[in-house]
């Protein structure tokens, strides 16, 4: 019990405070003919999107992005007369992903998202950790060991402070230009 909140806390606090260490998926949905309104995938927070969207087409295999937005005269044209066609619009409301126009599946048939995965709790075995796993590692450790009566490892915080500014220059993140 002991090392799964220590595990899970280190995953907080290189979500939050360390978000280089975040793990960036790919996720897809499949699109329906006359749909335009999508759920979010189950381990992605809507905030966590990156933009754009994209959309596959079935003959290539190829992803086409789709721009941010839809506006009003739009929404209006698409609730008059829905129409099956080329996606190239999105946004996102009520936890929902919407796509204009609707989507001709036999042309397009996906829909494709970048993000990082939303934080939670590692409960199970085959649970995946939403940061980099050596990093997660190496600070749990250092948090368990005292709270199960082991001594610190000398110059544990040290090499994981090395190991996350590896993280940070890999990511392009050091704010220099």
């Amino acid at each position: 019990t002991v090392v799964d909140e220590c595990l899970n806390s280190a995953q907080r606090v290189l979500y939050y405070d360390h978000d280089y260490t975040r793990l960036q998926v790919r996720r897809t949905i499949d699109l329906v003919a006359g749909e335009s309104s999508y759920d979010f995938p189950d381990d992605i927070e809507p905030g966590q999107i990156f933009s754009p969207l994209y959309v596959r087409r079935v003959s290539d295999q190829r992803i086409f992005p789709l721009r941010p937005g839809i506006n009003w005269l739009e929404r209006n044209a698409a609730t008059v007369a829905p129409t099956n066609s080329i996606p190239r619009r999105y946004t996102f409301e009520n936890q929902m992903i919407v796509i204009f126009p609707t989507p001709d599946v036999t042309l397009y048939d996906q829909l494709v998202l970048d993000a990082f995965t939303a934080c939670t709790d590692l409960v199970n075995e085959e649970d995946m950790c939403a940061v980099d796993s050596e990093a997660l590692i190496q600070m749990a450790e250092i948090m368990v060991r005292p709270r199960i009566g082991k001594p610190d490892v000398p110059g544990a915080a040290a090499i994981l402070a090395k190991y996350l500014d590896s993280l940070t220059t890999q990511s392009g993140d050091d704010g220099e230009c």
